[in-house]
């Protein structure tokens, strides 16, 4: 059967055993490996299944066929369910039957259908269970939606391919692996990314070069003239195509349900598979060619913002062949008219068929996919991929897109640490059971309903939501968890209302991109339609999901966190007798309790209307009391800034340095204020991204009596170093109170002390970060931070080497605290590829993981028990390198390379122009052997034959060597020899070097160690010749018989692995910057015999092997032969 006949055939009502061995099994693996089972009862001979099949609505389950496939059998199961059951809603009881098939069974084909209702839709199931059944791992499970009005096509193109692989060689033999490939969820994300991505190019690029919209867009109808000039100005363009697609995209998932163009009459769920498709073909083609303007935007305003209930939800379509319709009253704020939904927008009518015959080749599936259980199509997921995956400049915000599993295990492991801190007397057992399998067997009921309690009033925030993963992943565990409790509850509750009381009452977020915040909302929206049987109003999340930067509460120096109190105003502002205000009473808020309360009202109400005029009055009123309050708060500020400004410059005599600062950091402060007071002015609201309100837009959370702030705050920061882009966000957050700021540092540093001021007392945050902090000297402050006597560390992974993140090489970590007394006993573990199951197997984590108790003063390196054991024993008998009898230096730094290190063939030129003997003979002693880093050996060097010309002061280059003087001649300005002669210390001639090693100078001629600065293996050189070597190394003098111990210790297995252990300066690649601040707090033991030094010295003659001096260190260190195994095992990886 081609793709298009195995499309058709997968649309028919369920077919039946035969006809699926006929079309697909046998094709697929071959009929001498189908082993018919005829049809063998499994719940006959499995009765302990019977209860748990009858509670989820199934009927039969059959087994049909068995396939060998070697060492994991594939068997096909034929499941029957009752008509009363919705298959999407009721997935979490079928999953865990499976779970308990599976226990039994490797790999499953599940044929799903209705009993006495063929004609509905039927699923197919791969399944496949990677481990035994005692590893607590879940069976992963991939489910096609068939049968009429679905799509099909991925479903039939994944059978074709594998029946033609196996045509192609009838000797080839599909196994497990081949059919995971085939069934898995990722393939499909990327195909249809990539093709949607397509299509939002096309439409971008239509309005780019079309004038009259780039006119009306961007307000110019010429490009500006340079890329980066292009790129600001084409943004709201870009914008505006990710808003319209997305308004697409959702009402395909809408379409789905079967609410749109529901016929007069006719109940919900009436309406065409493809409405949005039809709508377009029935149109004529003068309506087509104005697509947008003359149908989708008065179907999104008049018809889905708009509540026509009265009128039996009648929405004419303008288009005549398709006439008057029922269309839902959605609200929810989505199709909400902007300035830019009414300006003209003319597309090519082939941009829109194109683009709704591509929507409609995929299945839209309404309920967002488990990690382990994934339906095969376009789930609300995606829209997060697209989002981030169109992000402005992804790399410099610094946005990744999280795994599934990453997310699950965070939102797990968070909500479980606060069940546990909440209810102390609950089983912390009992608590995991239920949060990861939602487990709620022998609970009794007045502990499920205290457990029922705590979930409904957590509160949860992502400071960063980026596409809303976390606060997603959220949302479907407390809803799985509650749902599961529901029965041992004496109140009922539906799917819909439990959703809504989530999302109302338990999930905040926040984000400076307003791309972020849309699609984050369109999420949620999503999760509540998949649950209602019926259209509903969905709720206004515009003060639940916000937009702004989440990092700041404050504009330049003025606390805005204070403004919503009550009684924070001390009317009339005061002034001295000289017109200054006095700046503590200007400390603006609310006023009145009366103006709280109404506020308070006022956000409440904002969640549940629907009403057009009312929304407006609401979000008038609630922004213009806002703003007023910081206007309130900056205004006499910059009054006084701007008079005493005026007095300094009015000043006749020339001002103190004490003045000209003050007047600096006044000029600092009106430019940063004099903007958003100006925007404040025009539109009586806060420019979106200067700063976020937290304690006056989510005030309901700081204000809970004794819990003020979060229970639990979790997020994957973005990660952009604070030096990018010019220093921008340096200068932005350098005077924001931060503690963890260090300019050297990265943006998610400030994320993790922001996540912690946000918690309530006993609150637990939980972040996903670079994993550079750990180690590196930027970190510091970090780590002083998390390690502070309010704040405890329950669990750290670092995932270094293991990659993440599917479009990132970044290593990262996961860590989990809680606003409480430092324990000093975190649960730590590095997840290497091996163990990266930990983070869907909670029990492999507690099995690995070990104790640290990690300080503020050290890098946090996380060691397993042995490690710890061979730390302790070099530490013990170490002295810092800084005491030794030793001198460390950089090697020489030229200025201009190009001219001063030359090769033997241009030495020789130079020698052979000198104009005499003593010339020559001068010139040869002033040119010298230099290394490089590269050249640096172990124990030796290489020498690359080339040489530095020695142009130090005192060499007199000009009058004593002519030959070396027209030589440096040709490098002479432009912008290479002779530009930077300027230093603080004297004024260098043109022809020296930049940096002259003044003070040890004679250190190169002594016996010595080298070492190259960076690198992934740092070697260590023993010179006895008194070669030069460049700035990318360093050297050290002193003790021959310590420099010897020196080079056998740093070159030895155990200290290369040491070395990296504790060095704080990582770069990229995964090697080490070993600056000489780093290397002097190196822990050594001092007083070695003498032997090493003989031995290491017969090393550098190569009389003795590095096996040899690794094993008389081990002896010396009194390592176990456990612990050498282990050095010896990492080294020789």
């Amino acid at each position: 059967m081609s793709v298009h006949d195995l499309k058709h055939f997968l649309q028919q009502p369920f077919p039946g055993k035969a006809a699926f061995f006929a079309h697909i099994l046998l094709p697929l693996f071959g009929e001498e490996n189908v082993i018919d089972t005829y049809d063998e009862p499994l719940l006959d001979h499995h009765p302990a299944l019977r209860p748990m099949a009858e509670a989820t609505g199934i009927r039969a389950i059959t087994r049909i066929a068995h396939i060998d496939l070697g060492l994991q059998p594939l068997d096909i199961f034929d499941i029957t369910v009752a008509d009363r059951v919705r298959m999407a809603q009721n997935r979490v009881g079928v999953q865990q039957l499976v779970r308990r098939i599976m226990d039994t069974y490797s790999g499953a084909f599940l044929l799903i259908h209705y009993e006495g209702r063929p004609d509905w839709e039927w699923r197919f199931t791969f399944c496949h269970k990677a481990h035994d059944a005692t590893s607590g791992t879940d069976a992963r499970r991939f489910t096609f939606l068939l049968g009429p009005g679905q799509a099909c096509r991925t479903a039939a193109e994944n059978f074709r391919s594998l029946i033609d692989r196996r045509a192609a060689d009838p000797e080839v033999q599909l196994d497990i692996d081949d059919l995971r490939r085939a069934f898995s969820v990722e393939a499909l994300s990327r195909e249809f990314f990539a093709r949607y991505k397509a299509h939002y190019t096309r439409f971008v690029d239509f309005m780019v070069s079309d004038a009259p919209m780039r006119q009306d867009f961007t307000g110019t109808s010429r490009p500006a003239s340079t890329p980066e000039a292009r790129n600001r100005e084409e943004k709201p363009i870009r914008d505006y195509v990710k808003k319209l697609l997305g308004r697409i995209v959702f009402l395909h998932f809408v379409q789905k349900k079967r609410w749109l163009g529901v016929p007069l009459g006719a109940p919900w769920g009436e309406g065409p598979d493809n409405f949005l498709l039809h709508l377009f073909s029935a149109a004529p083609p003068a309506l087509q060619a104005d697509f947008l303007d003359g149908v989708l935007e008065p179907l999104f305003d008049r018809g889905l913002d708009t509540d026509r209930n009265a009128e039996g939800d009648a929405y004419d379509t303008l288009v005549p062949a398709v006439g008057t319709v029922r269309i839902p009253w959605l609200s929810g704020g989505l199709f909400e008219r902007d300035r830019q939904d009414r300006l003209p927008s003319r597309f090519p009518p082939e941009l829109f068929r194109d683009l709704f015959e591509m929507l409609a080749e995929y299945n839209f599936t309404v309920d967002e996919n488990d990690p382990d259980d994934a339906e095969v199509g376009v789930d609300p997921e995606m829209l997060g991929r697209i989002f981030e995956n169109l992000l402005e400049n992804n790399n410099d915000t610094g946005a990744f897109y999280t795994p599934k599993e990453v997310v699950r295990y965070m939102c797990r492991e968070s909500l479980l640490a606060h069940l546990v801190a909440t209810l102390p007397g609950v089983d912390a057992h009992t608590l995991r059971a239920l949060v990861e399998s939602h487990n709620v067997e022998q609970l009794p009921a007045p502990l499920a309903e205290k457990i029922d309690r705590a979930l409904a009033d957590v509160k949860i925030c992502d400071p960063a939501i980026g596409s809303g993963a976390f606060p997603m992943g959220l949302l479907r565990l407390l809803f799985a968890c509650r749902t599961a409790l529901t029965p041992l509850l004496e109140a009922r509750r539906t799917a819909a209302d439990l959703k809504r009381h989530i999302i109302r009452h338990n999930i905040y977020g926040v984000d400076i991109e307003r791309g972020a915040v849309d699609i984050a909302r369109l999420r949620f929206w999503l999760a509540l339609i998949v649950d209602a049987p019926t259209p509903l109003p969905l709720p206004h999340l515009d003060y639940k999901i916000m937009q702004g930067d989440s990092l700041l509460e404050r504009i330049a120096d003025v606390d805005l966190s204070h403004i919503a109190e009550a009684g924070a105003v001390a009317p009339p502002v005061q002034q001295d007798l000289f017109g200054a205000v006095d700046l503590d009473a200007a400390r603006v808020g609310f006023a009145t309790a009366e103006a709280c309360a109404t506020f308070r009202r006022n956000l409440e109400r904002a969640f549940d209307t629907g009403d057009h005029e009312e929304r407006l009055r609401l979000r008038t009123s609630l922004h213009r009391r806002v703003a007023s309050a910081v206007l309130w708060s900056l205004a006499p500020r910059l009054e006084q800034a701007r008079r005493t400004l005026a007095d300094l410059d009015a000043a006749s005599a020339p001002l103190t340095p004490r003045q000209r600062k003050e007047q600096a950091r006044l000029q600092a402060f009106v430019k940063q204020v004099e903007a958003p007071v100006a925007y404040i002015n025009a539109h009586h609201t806060l420019p979106p991204t200067e700063c976020f309100l937290w304690h006056t837009w989510f005030r309901d959370v700081f204000e809970r009596e004794g819990r003020g702030g979060f229970d639990i705050v979790i997020g994957n920061p973005p990660y952009i170093q604070l030096q990018a882009n010019g220093s921008l966000l340096a200068t932005r957050y350098a005077e924001a109170g931060y503690s963890t700021f260090d300019k050297r540092g990265d943006i998610y540093s400030l994320f993790y002390e922001l996540s912690r001021r946000l918690l309530a007392p006993g609150g637990h945050l939980c972040l996903i970060t670079s994993n550079k902090w750990m180690r590196a000297a930027y970190g510091a402050a970090t780590r002083r931070f998390l390690a502070a006597e309010d704040t405890d560390v329950h669990l750290l992974l670092d995932c270094a080497g293991t990659k993440l993140f599917e479009n990132a090489t970044v290593d990262v970590n996961i860590l989990l605290a809680a606003h409480a007394p430092n324990r000093r006993e975190t649960q730590a573990l590095t997840v290497t590829p091996e163990l990266r199951s930990c983070l869907t197997d909670s029990s492999l984590f507690r099995q690995h993981a070990a104790p640290c108790a990690f300080s503020a003063e050290e890098s946090w390196v996380i060691l397993s028990p042995i490690e710890a054991s061979i730390k302790r024993k070099i530490e013990a008998v170490g002295t810092p390198l800084s005491e030794w009898d030793i001198h460390i230096y950089r090697g020489v730094l030229t200025g201009c390379n190009e001219a001063f290190i030359i090769p033997t063939a241009r030495r020789d030129e130079i020698l052979a122009a000198c104009r005499d003997e003593a010339e020559r003979e001068r010139t040869a002693e002033l040119i010298r052997p230099i290394l490089r880093g590269r050249d640096i050996k172990r124990y030796g060097y290489e020498w690359a034959e080339l040489w530095v010309i020695a142009a130090r002061l005192e060499s007199d280059i000009p009058n004593k060597y002519p030959a070396i003087c027209e030589h440096l001649k040709q490098y002479k300005g432009k912008g290479k020899l002779g530009d930077n002669s300027t230093t603080k210390v004297f004024q260098r001639p043109w022809w020296a070097w930049m940096q002259e090693p003044v003070n040890y100078w004679e250190d190169f001629d002594k016996p010595k160690v080298m070492w190259k600065i960076i690198g992934c293996n740092i070697n260590f050189s023993f010179d006895f010749d008194g070669v030069l070597c460049n700035n990318a190394v360093n050297i050290m003098t002193g003790n021959e018989q310590q420099l010897l111990q020196f080079v056998g210790l740093m070159n030895s297995k155990l200290f290369d692995w040491y070395l990296k252990l504790t060095t704080e300066a990582e770069v990229q690649g995964g090697g080490i910057q070993l600056y000489v601040t780093t290397l002097e707090k190196t822990l050594l033991k001092l007083d070695f015999p003498d032997q090493l030094g003989a031995l290491v010295n017969r090393r550098v003659k190569e009389e003795v092997a590095d096996a040899d001096i690794d094993a008389a260190i081990y002896e010396l260190y009194a390592l176990s032969l456990e612990e050498i195994n282990y050095i010896d095992a990492l080294r020789d990886s």
